[in-house]
Formats: C-alpha cells, structure tokens, sequence
C-alpha cells in the first residue's frame, strides 16, 4: 500500500485528494485525481483545467457545463436492468441525473412520444452530466460495458455523432475563451 501523501485537489472535480492517487507530471507540475476518469477528462484537454500556463486556472463557466441528453436503446431495458445502469452512471463523476426518459422522436419506437410500452420495457433514459466532468463518449462507454445495447439504428448513431460533435465545439470554445483571458 502507497503512503500517504500531502494533499492535493483535483483539477476536474475539484476534490481533495492524495499526491499519490492517479498521478500525473504535466509542463513540470505534478497533479493528483480521484478517478481515472478525471485523469482521462485531463489529458484529454489540460488547458481547459489549468489554463494556457500552469498555475492559471481557469474560470470555468459557473464551473459547470450541464448537458442533458437521452440515450435510445435498440432493446428495451428492464425496470432492474435500469436500476443497475442508473446506480453505475450515477457513481461517474459529474453525472447529476439519469432518469427514464421519453420519446421526443414520436414513432421511433412505433408509440407516440412519451406513451409507456406496455410491457413495462425503457427505451430510453435522460441522463443529465457536466461536459467538463464526464463527456458522452464515457457514459456510452459505460453503458456498453454493462453489456446494454444502445443501437437503435442509423439515425441514432448519426444523432450521437453530433451529440460528440458539439460536446468538442463547446469545449474548443471554452479552452479559446481561456486563452483570450491569459494574452
């Protein structure tokens, strides 16, 4: 077992944490995070966490990005296998809501928008995150791995392409915005 550390916080979630949990030396600066995932959301784009240099961090938006955004499943979930998939996602950092959802595309499961299926089966869930904390691409992740098949076809991939599309456009912009602040 590591020994304990000085304390460090966490640039994505802000969370106090051990120098020796998930570490990693970026430009000369040693950083520590509560979770892989944080690590990942980090290396995937420092600057939107630290600025353009270390030790400016930036102001980040009311310090949450919130998205919501619904996920179709080709294969109705269960009330239980539901359940497991809410408990998962909602252990993600940044996560704030999964919940079943509605519809909104009338006919793409053969009902009307927000009429239940009559066996009780979820075709879709509403799932409410921070972008600077977990993106689309984790959760879809997540629920893959828990086995649940999202494909509803074409168009559904298609959607979530944009879905990654403007997740990547909003957080250009908020690393820009960062840069503009530090010339």
């Amino acid at each position: 077992m590591a020994e304990s550390g000085r304390q460090l916080k966490d640039v994505v979630c802000a969370m106090t944490v051990d120098e020796n949990e998930n570490p990693l030396i970026h430009q000369g600066v040693r950083y520590a995070f509560c979770s892989q995932q944080c690590r990942e959301r980090f290396l995937a784009r420092p600057n939107l966490y630290i600025g353009a240099r270390p030790g400016s961090l930036p102001e980040k938006a009311a310090a949450a990005t919130i998205r919501r955004r619904r996920v179709l499943f080709g294969t109705p979930l269960t009330r239980a296998q539901f359940g497991e998939l809410r408990d998962g996602l909602q252990a993600m950092m940044g996560v704030r809501d999964v919940r079943i959802g509605t519809d909104a595309v009338a006919g793409a499961s053969g009902m009307a928008a927000g009429e239940p299926r009559a066996d009780g089966g979820i075709d879709v869930i509403e799932v409410t995150y921070d972008l600077l904390q977990v993106t689309f691409d984790q959760l879809a992740r997540k629920i893959s791995e828990r086995g649940l098949g999202t494909d509803a076809g074409g168009a559904e991939r298609l959607r979530r392409d944009f879905v990654r599309y403007l997740e990547e456009c909003d957080l250009d912009d908020l690393e820009i915005g960062d840069a503009a602040r530090e010339i």
